[in-house]
């Protein structure tokens, strides 16, 4: 029997009109998943970005840096650990980084110890600025920021940075296996099908920067421009698509429950 199977990608406009208002919970609120990336991600990037305090942006910005794999879930306590041992730079001790990593059960400490270091002496050069780096990240957030010094510290990879850029920058999306599984999932990918990067391993550099690339297109096709929280900005994407795999798309996909199923090809071809 033949089987008829159909590879027509969906729009992402028609995608997120779908998925636009429907309301999930998530700490006890309740969020629509376009207020969640168009509302609540340009609030967290203002807020951050507006902290005068240069001790208090480095805590918020090296706890998102430490989180990679099998850390998810513990970003929120740690920038408050961060706090509460941190107030000064010169708090920043080997010492006092061992102890805040233990409390928060982190998995790499030699690895984390490093990185937390590194940071404090990078920022603490007399010629390093907070808005003077974020300015330089979204002046080449197309191009990737190969050249951040950030990435010169061992330990701290590109999707770390991406997540900790992300906390201060709409212009970034930091992509992991839940992004990258609702890009395959949904059919989206295939929108980059000839790239030379094409795939959904965010563990494969390649792959990784493919799909980062696919989301700013996404975004610049709703009319998203830098400069602007307006449409759907590569960070209000990645946080709305972040809140739909949490809720809905997850390991193990809902799909019944989902707005986007006549859409999406994993259920239309029953491939989920």
């Amino acid at each position: 029997m033949k089987v008829d199977k159909k590879y027509n990608p969906p729009k992402f406009s028609e995608v997120m009109a779908q998925l636009s208002l429907v309301k999930l919970t998530w700490k006890g609120e309740d969020w629509s998943i376009g207020d969640w990336g168009r509302k609540h991600r340009v609030n967290v990037v203002k807020t951050n970005r507006s902290k005068e305090n240069k001790v208090e942006i480095f805590n918020t910005f090296v706890a998102a840096l430490l989180q990679v794999a099998r850390t998810r879930g513990r970003y929120a306590e740690r920038i408050e650990l961060m706090k509460e041992y941190f107030q000064n730079f010169s708090d920043i001790t080997e010492i006092k980084t061992r102890e805040m990593l233990r409390e928060n059960k982190y998995p790499w400490i030699s690895r984390a110890i490093n990185v937390i270091l590194e940071s404090q002496r990078l920022v603490q050069v007399s010629s390093f600025e907070w808005e003077g780096y974020f300015q330089e990240s979204e002046a080449n957030f197309e191009n990737g920021f190969d050249k951040d010094k950030f990435l010169e510290i061992n330990g701290a990879g590109p999707k770390g940075r991406d997540f900790a850029l992300a906390q201060f920058s709409l212009y970034w999306c930091a992509i992991d296996r839940h992004l990258a599984h609702i890009l395959d999932r949904t059919g989206l990918i295939l929108h980059g099908f000839n790239d030379h990067g094409f795939g959904t391993n965010p563990s494969n550099r390649r792959n990784y920067k493919f799909m980062q690339q696919l989301v700013i297109q996404f975004s610049k096709e709703t009319g998203w421009v830098p400069r602007s929280s307006e449409e759907w900005s590569p960070g209000a994407i990645d946080a709305a698509l972040w809140l739909f795999g949490q809720g809905i798309c997850k390991s193990n996909p809902e799909c019944e429950n989902c707005p986007t199923k006549n859409l999406c090809l994993a259920y239309r071809n029953k491939g989920y």
